[in-house]
């Protein structure tokens, strides 16, 4: 089944607490550090579009990817009901792997862990191949991963969130299963929601995790036409550690 289907429609809810204006704020920050002539930005795994519509509040051209239908879905109807943008995002569906916009950008981010949903070699090199050919000579390629080293330490635990939002109540629980031999998570979710009116929902996902090591990351950039510059703990400019589940990674198009 694939991931953010049914999901999509309750992905706003469980995540409205999120920092999406810190998150982009954080972007931007490297983004100035790293690259000062920034007019364009693809946004691969754009979800409901939350990111692209705070890089668009910025300034910023944008177009998003979503492989999701109903993610992609939900990202245009935000648009109408969002504060008024001189530039709105433009959102497309499309895989990673093999989306073709004809076009190449300044900047292309990937956030929330998007690139770990590449679980093979080959979805991986398609996907950095893909993005090569949408990006400018020396335009940034800035994502986030699930950092190996931290993941082999803390070890992804079984949880149960529950949530109480616009009426609903979602209680989501989440078994991880590790495959230590390929480096990937199976999380496997599970979600019961309840609503006005005795509306009940039940939803069964598994999104397959794969956890890198930057070494990992560098060699995969640089076999697809990218310089890797730096990595730095998300949300930080602190050297990864053992710690750090997320790593923020900053490339350069060569």
């Amino acid at each position: 089944m694939p991931v953010f289907r049914d999901y999509a429609k309750y992905y706003d809810l469980i995540y409205k607490e999120k920092n999406y204006e810190g998150e982009v704020c954080y972007i931007l920050n490297l983004i100035k550090q790293y690259k000062r002539d920034t007019r364009t930005i693809l946004d691969i795994g754009c979800g409901t579009g939350r990111h692209a519509v705070e890089f668009a509040k910025n300034g910023y051209e944008v177009t998003g990817i979503d492989s999701s239908v109903q993610m992609i879905d939900i990202a245009k109807k935000r648009l109408s009901c969002n504060v008024p943008l001189s530039n709105p995002p433009v959102f497309y569906q499309g895989d990673a792997r093999n989306f073709n916009l004809a076009r190449q950008y300044d900047v292309v981010v990937s956030l929330f862990h998007v690139i770990s949903y590449q679980a093979t070699d080959t979805d991986l090199e398609q996907a950095f191949v893909t993005i090569k050919s949408h990006t400018k000579k020396n335009a940034l390629f800035i994502f986030d991963i699930w950092y190996g080293p931290a993941v082999l330490h803390q070890k992804p635990e079984e949880r149960q969130n529950h949530y109480v939002l616009d009426k609903y109540k979602i209680t989501r629980s989440s078994t991880p299963a590790i495959d230590f031999k390929n480096n990937i998570v199976d999380v496997n979710y599970h979600l019961i929601i309840s609503g006005p009116d005795g509306y009940e929902d039940e939803i069964t996902e598994v999104h397959r995790m794969r956890y890198f090591s930057c070494s990992q990351i560098e060699y995969w950039l640089q076999r697809c036409g990218f310089m890797m510059l730096t990595g730095y703990e998300w949300l930080t400019v602190l050297e990864p550690n053992k710690n750090s589940w997320s790593v923020c990674i900053i490339a350069k198009a060569l």
